[in-house]
Order: structure tokens, then C-alpha cells, then sequence
């Protein structure tokens, strides 16, 4: 039983066994979710963590982390409109209410479901998922992904820093870091923070894009940019039509920028 006099919550959570194999194959699934889909956007590292989701289901299907996980990955997926993910989401989250209402990662999955055009319900269940569990990696992320869908900026720094404390190698933390402070005009510690992530991950799709965009926008150096744009093409093939763009129209061809 947790009690939470600030908020006047009381909630009380079944503790049980969890079925190793099926916990290994949570964990892969929140591997390829959140540290290959997330990252690079390959629709194989989306079949992966799915299939592994689905097995650690099979083996036991009142799991209610790998529900949680399966949800938070078509969530992912309904978010750039691909049909139908949406009501899978919604689904499960319904399937895990009837299991346990009170499990931290699902409450943080309802409240990422409302969006920016609910925020109040939204952070409503996203904190408290974080009053539940507030070690949750993905919980964290999802309230930092929230603030800065909702355009506050500074908290979603804030919320950036804290993940990073405890995991310095966070590349979503790095990546929102340094986008979040380009976008408040921050330009130096947006870069300080690029060069971080791209250390780390010399590859990493959202970091070739802010790289690029600074260079082009900020350093006048649209060689360089050109040179960051050719690596990104040669990971992520027709992809970067946005970049394209940017670089054509800084070179002063506006009707090629346009197209």
C-alpha cells in the first residue's frame, strides 16, 4: 500500500511472480521499442519488438508490463498516423485496466494517449504513474516526450537533465536535450549537447538532422551541411527531403526548395 497525502491518492498494488523467460522477452521488446524504433525509425526494429511483446504474452498473458510495453509501441506507431494503431492501443490499455488499474507504466501509456489535446488528463495520469514508480525509465520519458509535445520547453529540460543524471548514455534524453534548446535558442548548448549525442551515437538519425540544420542556419557552412546530408542518405534513404529543402533554399533556390 502507497499512500501520497499531497495528492490524497491511496493506491494499494498486487506484487507477483513474474515468469523469467517471459520478463527476457519484455525486455528485448523494450529494447527494440526504445533503443532501435525510437532511435532510427526501421520498421524491422518495430516487427521485433512486437514479436518479442507478444511472446512474452503467450507465456503470460496477464503480463502487465509487456501489455504496458505493447501499447506504449503502437502508441509510437498511431503517432505518425498509421491506421489502426490507435484502437490497438486503446485495446490493451482497456485489456490491462481489467488486470490491474494501478500499474505505473499502463497509467503512463492512458496518459500519453490524451496528447496535447488533453493535457490535463494527461499529466494527471502520467504523474501519477511517476508517484507510483518514479525510477520508470520509460514513464520519465513519456512525461518528458509530454511536456515537450505541449510546447514547455523549459520543464521538458528540466525533465531531460534528471533522465541523464541517472543514465548519461540516455539518447532520447540527449536528443529532446538538444533539439528543446536549439528550439529556446540556446544555440551553443544545443550544440555542445549534438556533439554528445553524435559521440555516442555517430548514426543517430535526429542528431544528423539537428546537425545539419545548424550548420545550414546558424554556421553558414552549407558544404558542411551538404557532407552531414550525404551520411544521413546513405542510412536513412529517402528520408530527408525536409534537409533537402532547407539546404536549397539557404543557397538561394527557392523554386527546388519549394518542390
Amino acid at each position: 500500500i502507497q499512500e501520497f497525502p499531497e495528492s490524497g491518492l491511496t493506491f494499494e498494488r498486487r506484487v507477483r511472480d513474474i515468469n523469467p523467460q517471459a520478463y527476457e522477452y519484455y525486455l528485448k521488446g523494450i529494447h527494440f521499442h526504445w533503443e532501435k524504433y525510437i532511435i532510427n525509425n526501421y520498421i524491422s526494429d518495430f516487427d521485433q519488438s512486437e514479436i518479442n511483446f507478444l511472446r512474452a504474452l503467450e507465456i503470460d498473458s496477464t503480463y502487465i508490463d509487456a501489455i504496458a510495453g505493447l501499447a506504449d509501441l503502437y502508441d509510437t506507431r498511431s503517432a505518425i498516423d498509421v491506421p489502426g494503431y490507435a484502437d490497438k492501443r486503446d485495446s490493451l490499455v482497456d485489456l490491462g485496466y481489467s488486470i490491474d488499474p494501478k500499474a505505473p507504466y499502463l497509467l503512463a501509456i492512458k496518459g500519453f494517449s490524451y496528447g496535447i489535446y488533453e493535457p490535463d488528463s494527461s499529466f494527471k495520469y502520467l504523474l501519477k504513474a511517476y508517484e507510483l514508480d518514479p525510477h520508470h525509465t520509460q514513464i520519465i520519458t513519456l512525461i518528458q516526450n509530454a511536456y515537450s509535445a505541449g510546447g514547455l520547453l523549459e520543464e521538458t529540460l528540466k525533465i531531460s537533465r534528471l533522465i541523464l543524471q541517472d543514465d548519461p548514455l540516455n539518447r532520447i534524453a540527449k536528443q529532446q536535450l538538444s533539439t528543446n534548446l536549439l528550439a529556446l535558442g540556446q544555440v551553443k548548448a544545443a550544440k555542445a549537447e549534438l556533439r554528445d549525442l553524435l559521440r555516442i551515437d555517430p548514426t543517430n538519425r535526429t542528431g544528423g538532422q539537428l546537425d545539419v540544420i545548424i550548420k545550414a542556419i546558424y554556421d553558414d557552412n552549407l558544404p558542411g551541411a551538404r557532407r552531414v546530408l550525404s551520411r544521413l542518405e546513405e542510412n536513412y534513404p529517402g528520408e530527408n527531403e525536409f534537409l533537402k529543402a532547407i539546404i536549397l533554399a539557404y543557397e538561394g533556390k527557392r523554386t527546388e526548395a519549394l518542390n
